[in-house]
């Protein structure tokens, strides 16, 4: 009986000082809550760091020599794609392989003269703000720089950029 008075007697002194430390700051003989009272501190949160929207980029790079175009696309930076680019270039059996085109936050179409290989044809590099009007002007592009010749789109892609949290 007795351990039982003293357990009641410790849980009333530890909620009475628990419901203290959540009372406002008022003057002697104001009820809490009234006009008199002052508010609690507010703690506030630390800042969070906003969202941000990160570029990324994609390249092409072709072989010289023949007919070999690597590509890197949602890549980091521009060097990391074109290091891709060039990477896949080499992996296809390309030899002097280049960078013949970068692209960020877009998408690109690569556009060349249809059937056989010419070696003097014109192939066409552009990037805009969709798949199809990329390829669309890659296409009209190609058809111009090969005297009217009829083309096909190549290789279409998109990069777009990430949310960094």
């Amino acid at each position: 009986m007795r351990a039982l008075s003293k357990a009641v007697a410790f849980l009333s002194i530890a909620l009475t000082a628990v419901a203290a430390s959540a009372q406002t700051a008022c003057p002697y003989g104001a009820i809490p809550g009234s006009a008199l009272c002052l508010p609690d501190e507010e703690v506030e949160a630390p800042p969070q760091r906003a969202a941000r929207w990160k570029t990324t980029w994609g390249a092409l790079a072709a072989d010289k020599g023949g007919s070999v175009v690597g590509t890197s696309t949602a890549q980091m930076s521009k060097r990391l794609a074109e290091r891709a680019a060039l990477k896949r270039c080499r992996e296809m059996g390309g030899k002097n392989c280049e960078v013949s085109f970068s692209y960020e936050n877009q998408c690109v179409a690569v556009a060349l003269l249809s059937g056989e290989m010419v070696s003097d044809a014109v192939m066409s590099y552009v990037s805009a703000a969709t798949v199809d009007e990329a390829k669309a002007k890659s296409l009209r592009n190609c058809s111009e720089g090969n005297g009217g010749g009829i083309c096909e789109v190549g290789y279409s892609n998109c990069t777009a950029p990430v949310l960094i949290r």
